[in-house]
């Protein structure tokens, strides 16, 4: 079956926040069925954007297995993307429940888990929220009422799962792992990113290859103390080498929920404000990879070469849902497969009667490329 999915998005697109929200809810509501080819050419045309653009919508549903891509044949609706939540109805099945199936990160992890269940007994369901609390009480319900083998949460980023359904999970006796942020009270284990390693390996890479000068971006975040957190690692790495760092040589980016290229023309607008008022910066470490992007674009739209006039650094490892297939950026890798492996060690020590460490740091890994290295 090949129905083309530009068909269906026409209609609505200008009622649609963005195509990966859109195309992820035509095929949760049965409009786009399994086995349906997604024809990339026609959504660019239909939706005014490139290919690359498209290309990275796919990319992050395929992720979450709504969507599968085939070498050669290309991309098609997936066998089990009309299964709502439902579908945890065996003992083998883990509940990954996170805040937005379309974020790259949360995209990132749950490839990496279903990567690592292949070879085990289990399968994973991804399961957004898209930052409605009230999706994460029907999610956790749900899943109780399947009797999953295991959920892997992902606090909200905005307002908090209420107690009772807490409490009510809690009860189940359902192994439960967190992820990123852990939740007080109730013993679950966590397994999180070692910010502070990550944040050092990234600095330490800018002052050894010789940078003296080196600005600071990070994403406005609902989370401002782990921003916080960075800014202090930063700071105390630069002291290390000697060298330091004013507070104008440091800048936040705002992370709202505009339109990408809206986004990124009011992110390039800011960062060449600020490169114009820090003439002397020679080296930028950034703390995520889509503020990297919005800075290699202002950077090469005021005429300056990367890494010879500025070096970046950035962090995730992200640049391909953002259109950038061969990325020149050097990054933290977040090792997202560890948080697989340790996640699903976990919820098998729980099943065996064993008690889990109560906490993993997962440290990241310094992938360096041409935005360092002349």
């Amino acid at each position: 079956m090949e129905t083309v999915a530009a068909k269906h998005v026409a209609k609505n697109s200008s009622s649609a926040g963005n195509l990966q929200k859109f195309l992820y809810s035509q095929i949760r509501n049965g409009q786009l069925k399994p086995g349906e080819k997604i024809r990339t050419a026609k959504l660019a045309k239909e939706w005014n954007v490139s290919e690359g653009t498209v290309n990275q919508s796919l990319h992050i549903l395929a992720a979450t297995g709504l969507l599968v891509r085939k070498r050669r044949a290309g991309t098609f609706v997936g066998d089990n993307s009309s299964l709502s939540s439902n579908v945890a109805e065996t003992s083998n099945t883990i509940a990954l429940l996170i805040p937005d199936l379309l974020s790259p990160e949360f995209s990132c992890l749950t490839q990496a888990l279903q990567a690592t269940v292949k070879e085990l007994a289990y399968n994973v369901i991804a399961l957004g929220a898209e930052h409605e609390i009230s999706n994460y009480v029907h999610y956790i319900r749900d899943q109780i009422d399947n009797k999953v083998a295991g959920i892997i949460l992902i606090p909200p980023l905005y307002g908090n799962i209420p107690t009772e359904s807490l409490i009510e999970l809690y009860n189940s006796k359902i192994p439960v792992v967190t992820c990123f942020r852990g939740l007080n009270g109730f013993g679950w284990p966590l397994v999180r990113t070692d910010t502070v390693y990550n944040t050092e390996i990234a600095v330490k890479h800018l002052c050894e290859i010789g940078r003296k000068n080196i600005g600071f971006v990070c994403l406005e975040s609902p989370l401002d103390h782990y921003g916080l957190v960075k800014e202090h690692v930063f700071i105390s790495t630069l002291d290390a080498y000697g060298l330091s760092s004013s507070s104008k040589m440091r800048i936040v980016l705002p992370k709202g929920r505009t339109p990408e290229k809206m986004w990124l023309f009011n992110a390039i607008a800011q960062i060449e404000k600020w490169l114009v008022s820090n003439p002397h910066i020679d080296a930028i470490c950034c703390m995520h990879d889509m503020g990297a992007w919005a800075i290699i674009s202002a950077l090469a739209k005021m005429g300056k070469s990367v890494p010879e006039d500025i070096a970046i650094v950035g962090n995730g490892d992200l640049l391909q849902f953002f259109g950038v297939t061969n990325s020149d950026l050097t990054t933290v890798d977040m090792c997202y497969n560890k948080f697989g492996a340790a996640m699903l060690q976990m919820i098998s020590d729980v099943r065996q009667g064993k008690t889990p460490e109560p906490e993993i740091l997962i440290q990241g890994s310094l992938l360096v490329r041409h935005s360092t290295i002349i």
